[in-house]
């Protein structure tokens, strides 16, 4: 037994690290100015750089000096963001009554102030400490009140956390268009604010997302989106997300049986969690990794694993993890039919997780226990385990047996009036009449039900092609964004650094000529600065053209051409370009994702292909375009590869964006092609 509860619902520690992110990569915006204090807002952004350091101690004694110094006349949002970060504070220190209590002042305060973005900050606040997915009704009704409260507020770092984890909250309750919906609002937050950490946002929404196609069992979607945002992550220092990346897809790997997958990605989530000093984290990563041996029968690696999550979990005085340890040690001494140690520690730890489990968990728990105990031939126990489940079950659904027991009641003594009465009337033909009315009956209710049924699917497959259709706009939304950041930051390299760097040569020139009779010694000097000058220009000329070549800019046949001459003086490997046009002009977006996906593929063919020669044909009839890139190296096993390769996973990506389709061939020692058909709609 794993902790996969943790999967959709975080310790005290996650929520609010989660909530330091949200936090930290948004700063104020400067329509709130008038409700906010400029020396304030720094302050606090200080303390979050605190806390992301992990400098825990330091940040919290900053908090307090931030807080002391607040007073009446303090900016009111400010006073309530400083004030929210206290409360989550309390919920890492384990004291929700004290959590609640200030959250419910912190929320008095803020609507007295009438001030749209301190009650929305203060709801989310308050949403955080009442664990909505258990308080129900009121829970809702906070909910609600925050949706319009953000319709109002001006500040974007307000809407993108309360966006955030309204889509959060949408998704625990099986509500995914809400959900996305919300998740969308976050985005446009995020693309109101113009600073350093985008990549990291998106980075936190694609895990949202990851999660939704993960609870609609969409293992192959949600594979393709973690493996593209896990490379995102170690590309762009967004290593405080890797743990949980790494473990949910270890999560989707289980759930497949892909059990050795699965123990890697395990490994990676122990090694992230090690490196970030996550200890929750790296507790439940050694049990998870236990459980996988567990599962496959390698109990020699699953004991040392087990063991070490036990001793670690009561060192930390862990309880959720020492009773899931506790349990499945008990399972594997059954298993290797040890019984005597078996068996308590599978009693302590029911004690344990009967504590914490809800009612539906429980009744997976005793199913998974009854049949431990028919393992170690506790026969009796086990009929009182199967026994305390079937009466978990009838308790869970009562009420609803009990309302069908009611209607079925008034049925049975409707018919039977109807009976008597003909049994008076027509005696002679009674049991035929009943026979008909019986069969009619039946036949009437099986065919409700039948197109009960097929409504129900209809309408689910539906809102399954809805939810995919908006997952897929998100996803083109933010590949569009991505590359448009790059053309941004290619063209100011290009422009206004290179223009500064050219100004700067000429002016050391100019100094140069004026010296050059007179001081040989700033003669030489000047002579080595506009090498150094030289080299400069050239190294941002590469990076601007790594980020996106200008000759992206020049059409499209140009830039295909310029980025296949750059690949053979590179590499040395021959590389031929036929293009059946005379120039490929489509529009910008068309553009990018060829170019996109050549460079990938001839990017793989210079790692790991071995080739010395490489074709790419372009054929562009009416509004088909086909692009095929074959080379003679040594070939890869297709299938193995698409699940591991981060590079052919973002091809595929970007295929699909775009409502094309890309297939991989390749066999050992025969090369690899790859082919990319796509419709072009006559506007562009």
């Amino acid at each position: 037994m794993s902790t996969r509860q943790n999967q959709r619902q975080g310790g005290f520690i996650q929520v609010f690290l989660l909530a330091i992110l949200w936090f930290y990569f948004v700063s104020p915006s400067p329509a709130t100015a008038g409700l906010t204090d400029p020396f304030i807002e720094q302050r606090l952004d200080d303390y979050l750089q605190l806390t992301h350091e992990n400098k825990n101690e330091e940040a919290k004694q900053f908090l307090n000096t931030i807080i002391a110094d607040l007073n009446e006349e303090s900016a009111i949002s400010s006073r309530v963001r400083a004030l929210s970060y206290r409360i989550l504070d309390h919920l890492v220190l384990e004291r929700p009554e004290l959590a609640g209590q200030e959250a419910d002042a912190l929320l008095s305060l803020a609507r007295a102030s009438m001030q749209p973005d301190a009650i929305a900050e203060a709801l989310t606040t308050k949403l955080r400490v009442m664990s909505p997915l258990e308080e129900g009704e009121a829970a809702e009704s906070f909910m609600a009140e925050l949706s319009q409260y953000l319709a109002q507020s001006q500040s974007a770092r307000i809407k993108y956390i309360g966006h955030n984890l309204l889509g959060r909250l949408h998704r625990d309750n099986s509500e995914y268009e809400r959900a996305l919906t919300h998740f969308n609002q976050s985005l446009e937050a995020v693309l109101a604010i113009d600073n350093q950490r985008k990549v990291l946002r998106w980075i936190s929404l694609n895990k949202q997302i990851a999660y939704i196609y993960t609870d609609q069992q969409n293992w192959a979607e949600a594979t393709a989106l973690l493996q593209s945002t896990i490379k995102m992550a170690h590309e762009h220092q967004g290593g405080i997300e890797l743990p949980h990346l790494y473990r949910l897809k270890g999560y989707i790997e289980s759930m497949q049986q892909q059990y050795e997958q699965a123990r890697e990605s395990g490994r990676q989530a122990l090694h992230w969690a090690r490196q970030l000093d996550d200890k929750t984290v790296e507790l439940i990563y050694l049990n998870d990794i236990g459980d996988t041996y567990l599962q496959t029968g390698q109990y020699e690696s699953a004991g040392p694993m087990l063991e070490a999550a036990l001793a670690k979990a009561r060192e930390r005085g862990n309880k959720e993890v020492e009773s899931h340890a506790l349990f499945n040690l008990g399972s594997l001494y059954i298993r290797q039919g040890d019984h005597g140690r078996g068996l308590p520690l599978l009693e302590q730890s029911v004690k344990m997780l009967r504590k914490n489990y809800n009612k539906a968990d429980l009744q997976d728990l005793l199913g998974e226990l009854a049949g431990l105990y028919q393992m170690a031939g506790q026969y009796k126990q086990q009929a009182q385990a199967l026994l305390e489940q079937r009466l978990l079950r009838e308790e869970l659904f009562q009420s609803e047996r009990a309302q069908r027991l009611e209607e079925l009641q008034k049925r049975y003594e409707s018919k039977d009036k109807a009976h008597r009465i003909l049994l008076l009337e027509r005696e002679n033909t009674n049991k035929e009449l009943q026979r008909k009315v019986l069969q009619q009956l039946w036949l009437f209710t099986l065919l409700v039900g039948c197109l009960l049924l097929l409504s129900g699917t209809a309408y689910f497959l539906w809102r399954l092609r809805h939810s995919n259709a908006l997952l897929r706009r998100l996803a083109a939304r933010l590949e569009f964004v991505r590359e448009e950041e790059r053309k941004r930051i290619a063209r100011d390299i290009h422009d206004d650094l290179g223009q500064y760097l050219t100004t700067m040569r000429m002016e050391i020139s100019g100094i140069r000529m004026l010296c050059e009779d007179k001081e040989p010694a700033i003669v030489d000097r000047t002579r080595s600065l506009n090498q150094l000058i030289d080299q400069t220009i050239s190294v941002s000329r590469s990076i601007a053209a790594s980020l996106r070549p200008a000759q992206l800019d020049m059409g499209g046949s140009s830039a295909l051409e310029w980025l296949v001459e750059e690949f053979s003086k590179k590499t040395g490997i021959e590389c031929q370009l036929e293009v059946d046009a005379e120039d490929i002009n489509l529009s910008d977006k068309y553009i990018t994702a060829i170019f996109r996906i050549l460079q990938e593929s001839l990017t793989n063919v210079a790692r790991h292909a071995l080739a010395t020669r490489v074709r790419v044909s372009i054929r562009f009839p009416g509004q088909e375009l086909e692009m095929l890139i074959e080379d003679n190296g040594k070939g890869f096993e297709s299938g193995k590869a698409k699940k591991h390769s981060f590079g052919l996973a973002g091809m595929q990506e970007r295929a699909l964006m775009l409502g094309g389709e890309l297939v991989i061939d390749s066999k050992p020692g025969a090369g690899t092609s790859i082919r990319f058909k796509v419709h072009v709609p006559k506007e562009d």
